[in-house]
């Protein structure tokens, strides 16, 4: 499965979880002797939705292959390729990237705070 597979399953394991929770808090109100078996399920659907987001994060950051590192808990983070990335910095940024930073793997600095990018000089200007 793929990391996003992963994810989606985890999110409908939480879902079932509401209803589980749900059907546990209505079966303990009518004194059901059901509400035991409803609520082990409950604590078995929560754990296996844990295992499952933490699985589909780990593996988003192994299909990562933009050379940035994703840490393994942001299950959110869609993994950006590098063109993506260079076509950001050049667009936003002003920053080209080079041969030499390529190949050494060295980390692009971003414009400090406060100093503005030539497209914001460029607006000011105007």
């Amino acid at each position: 499965m793929r990391g996003d597979s992963i994810t989606y399953a985890g999110y409908l394991g939480f879902l079932v979880g509401f209803i589980g929770l749900g059907l546990f808090v209505y079966a303990l109100a009518v004194g059901s002797a059901v509400a035991g078996v409803i609520g082990a399920i409950l604590v078995v659907t929560d754990i296996a939705t844990v295992a499952l987001f933490r699985a589909g994060a780990r593996r988003r950051a192994e299909e990562n292959d933009s050379g940035i590192e994703i840490p393994g808990v942001n299950i959110f983070a869609t993994p950006l390729e590098r063109d993506e990335i260079d076509r950001y910095l050049m667009q936003y940024r002003g920053v080209q990237r080079s041969d030499d930073d390529e190949q050494s793997g060295a980390r692009l600095v971003s414009i400090p705070a406060g100093a503005p990018s030539r497209r914001e000089e460029n607006r000011l200007a105007a």
